[in-house]
């Protein structure tokens, strides 16, 4: 048997191939905010070799990057990788993108593979309101317009609800939007109107409030503050308390009270004064001035008036006035406080001379000066008491006299 051996070279040429797949090759993306889209690339050759991924048709103002490349492979390996896709502030909601994803042999630049991933774009809701005045002064019950510029900055169609908060209760404070809603294309801009109608007992002061526009159906919301502020005005009420009638004697006081409330909005200050007072009495206030008195607070005081001892009796009036210091406009006047004074009754009587004589049966005649020094009108009687009223006669019995008031009174004298 004759046997022969020969020898064979068997040279393996090096092949290239990949194949690229993913799991997510749609994805909703959201402008501003990156997406990974999860890629794996697998080497089929039988050599090691690097994968080169591109991006072949990314679009204008996206970001299109793969996170790892090139990568590594080697033969039968398969290793993911990200893509990561972040759509522009401008593009449109509902907008679709497809992108096309290559992985290129670095051994053989003729294996190419291809993948599309797509992106739709979720819509951004972003309301944004904007006063054209910040702040207004509105008189109570009178009304004013806020103008408000309400723009969609998001990057779909939009329905914007207005509403607001901080609106003080109680003080009857109205206000009303028009419209209430608005529809929006992105980037538009349209004006809306709240008006307010404050209340004729609203406080005095300046109140925050918050506009608010709600995207329709979601809970995204633009904010601003506005100042409403409340004018002041000025009001008072006076009353006196207790009698406003009252009896003195010459020489005495009697004492007036009075309660003062602000029926205005906000805080102020009260002057009393009197009128009609004769200047020779003197009166005093135990407050000339109430300082800072909150809106709808009270506050006394009490009036005493001094009667002179030389006053004659009768009854004098006279009036109480309170002014606002925020508004001298503004006062109320009490008329006709009266105060009776009460007569006193006192008379004086003087001899033209305390020495006479005359004859036993001849009438001597004595001139008498008789005052009045009470405090009113008097009737005033003349007589003579005890054992020698039959010496005496008189030329009148009975003489009226005003107070302070004189007259001469014969006596006849007969011993």
């Amino acid at each position: 048997t004759t046997n022969d051996q020969t020898t064979f070279i068997i040279i393996i040429s090096k092949v290239y191939g990949l194949s690229l797949s993913s799991s997510d090759v749609s994805k909703y993306v959201t402008p501003n905010q990156p997406a990974y889209y999860n890629l794996s690339v697998t080497n089929t050759g039988n050599t090691a070799d690097n994968a080169i991924i591109g991006i072949v048709n990314a679009p204008a103002g996206w970001t299109v990057l793969p996170t790892s490349n090139p990568v590594a492979l080697n033969p039968s390996e398969t290793k993911a990788f990200q893509v990561l896709v972040t759509a522009p502030n401008t593009v449109l909601a509902g907008t679709q993108v497809q992108i096309s994803v290559n992985a290129t042999s670095s051994g053989n630049a003729s294996i190419v593979r291809a993948l599309s991933i797509n992106a739709v774009v979720n819509q951004v809701y972003d309301p944004r309101v904007t006063p054209l005045t910040n702040s207004m002064v509105i008189s109570p019950g009178s009304s004013g317009t806020f103008k408000i510029n309400v723009t969609n900055q998001g990057n779909g169609n939009d329905t914007v609800d207005m509403s607001l908060t901080g609106v003080p209760t109680g003080q009857g404070w109205v206000y009303n939007f028009n419209p209430v809603s608005v529809m929006l294309t992105p980037g538009q801009t349209k004006t809306v109107d709240v008006t307010f109608t404050i209340g004729s007992k609203a406080a005095y002061g300046d109140n925050q409030l918050e506009i608010i526009g709600t995207s329709h159906g979601t809970t995204t919301t633009g904010t601003t503050t506005i100042v409403v502020s409340v004018s002041q005005y000025y009001d008072l009420a006076m009353v006196p308390v207790g009698a406003s009638t009252l009896r003195v004697d010459p020489g005495g006081s009697v004492t007036f009270n009075f309660t003062v409330t602000n029926t205005g909005n906000g805080p102020d200050d009260y002057t009393f004064s009197s009128m009609r007072l004769d200047t020779a009495w003197v009166s005093y206030f135990s407050k000339t001035t109430i300082y800072n008195l909150p809106a709808n607070a009270s506050d006394t005081t009490m009036l005493t008036v001094e009667v002179p001892s030389a006053t004659n009796s009768g009854t004098y009036r006279f009036d109480v006035k309170t002014v606002s210091a925020g508004n001298s406009s503004v006062f109320r006047t009490v008329f006709n406080l009266t105060i009776i004074v009460n007569q006193l009754f006192a008379v004086d009587v003087e001899p033209a001379s305390l020495y006479y004589s005359g004859d036993p049966g001849v009438g001597v005649v004595i001139d008498l000066t008789v005052t009045n020094t009470g405090s009113g009108t008097d009737n005033v009687s003349m007589a003579i008491p005890g054992q020698y009223a039959n010496w005496v006669t008189f030329n009148v019995t009975t003489v009226m006299l005003g107070p302070g008031a004189s007259t001469i009174v014969a006596a006849t004298v007969t011993p």
